[in-house]
C-alpha cells in the first residue's frame, strides 16, 4: 500500500469546447466586475493553459447537486404543513383549543444536522415564494432534528391519504408525538 496522496479520485476532464466556453465566460466575467479582474483572470489562466490541477478551484463556489429524494422528502413535508394549517384555520375555535397552536406551526429543519433540508426548505419559501402560509419570522432552522418526526408524521399524513381538508382528529394525529414506552 502506498502513501500517496489521491489526486486522481478528484481529477476532472474538460472538453475543448468547454474550455472555450468558460474561457469566453471568464473574459466576459472581467469586464463586467472591473474590481474583481484578478481573481477572473487566474481563473481564465488556469482554463486556457489546461492546468487540470487546479479545474476544481473553477467550481469551489458550485455546491453539489441536492439528491431528488431529499426535495421530495421537504416538499412533502411543506405540503403536509400546508394541509395541516389550512384545515386548522378551518376549524372552529372550540376545536382549535384542542390543538395548542405550536404543534401546528412548521418548524423548519436543523441548519447544523439536517442541513441540506434546511438549505432546500428556505430556497423554496424564501426565493421560490412557494408556500408562503408557513413562513416563519423566526426562520428555518428548528436547531434540533425534526426529520424523525416529520418522517413519522409523513407516515400517518399517507395513511389519512394525503388529505388537504384535515378534521380535528386527524390533526391531532399527525402532530401529537406517540407516547413513550416506560
Amino acid at each position: 500500500m502506498s502513501n500517496c496522496w489521491c489526486w486522481e479520485a478528484i481529477k476532472m476532464k474538460l472538453s475543448n469546447v468547454e474550455r472555450l466556453v468558460l474561457s469566453n465566460q471568464y473574459k466576459i466575467l472581467m469586464d463586467l466586475n472591473p474590481d474583481e479582474v484578478d481573481y477572473y483572470e487566474e481563473k481564465l489562466k488556469i482554463v486556457q493553459n489546461g492546468y487540470t490541477h487546479y479545474y476544481n478551484d473553477l467550481f469551489s463556489e458550485i455546491d453539489e447537486e441536492l439528491p431528488e429524494h431529499i426535495s421530495q422528502e421537504v416538499v412533502a413535508v411543506l405540503n403536509m404543513y400546508r394541509a395541516i394549517n389550512f384545515s386548522y384555520d378551518d376549524l372552529k375555535d372550540d376545536e382549535k383549543q384542542e390543538i395548542p397552536k405550536h404543534r401546528v406551526e412548521f418548524e423548519g429543519f436543523d441548519g447544523n444536522e439536517e442541513p441540506q433540508h434546511y438549505s432546500f426548505c428556505r430556497f423554496v419559501i424564501e426565493d421560490s415564494n412557494r408556500f408562503q402560509e408557513l413562513h416563519n419570522k423566526n426562520g428555518y432552522n428548528a436547531h434540533r432534528d425534526v426529520l424523525p418526526k416529520y418522517r413519522r408524521m409523513l407516515i400517518v399524513w399517507e395513511k389519512l391519504g394525503r388529505k388537504t381538508d384535515l378534521s380535528r382528529d386527524e390533526i391531532i394525529s399527525l402532530v401529537t408525538p406517540p407516547k413513550q414506552a416506560i
